[in-house]
């Protein structure tokens, strides 16, 4: 069996394992992580009721599971940057951007600005 096979993980695992979601709060740069359980639907919904109960405006840096966590430890999920094949640019946010779709919030994803040298993303410079 194929290294990356052995990594998928199936719907039912996922929502009984959960995500975990790492939030920032823009105005100090407090950062926290909660981890939230169920479908994508449930788990935001659940992540909206938790920061709701916070002070301050909130947005999401990062989304992960399982399966997210194994690909960026096994080194198969995509460099950032654009398809050779089709000439289309990723976007390393895209399953942030799907899960906040579920409950109509993708205002709440983190803007990132230019990747910085580490390959993790340099936050905006008026922070």
């Amino acid at each position: 069996m194929a290294k990356t096979r052995e990594l998928r993980i199936s719907g039912l695992h996922r929502a009984m394992n959960g995500y975990l979601v790492s939030l920032v709060r823009p105005a100090d740069g407090e950062e926290r992580t909660i981890h939230v359980v169920g479908t994508a639907w449930g788990a935001m919904t659940e992540m909206l009721n938790v920061i709701a109960r916070w002070e301050g405006d909130w947005r999401v840096r990062c989304i992960s599971s399982p399966s997210t966590i194994y690909r960026d430890l096994d080194g198969s999920r995509r460099p950032m940057g654009v398809y050779r094949q089709t000439g289309r640019t990723f976007d390393p946010f895209q399953i942030e951007r799907w899960m906040l779709a579920q409950v109509g919030r993708t205002d709440l994803l983190e803007e990132p600005t230019v990747p910085a040298r580490s390959g993790r993303w340099a936050r905006k410079a008026s922070q």
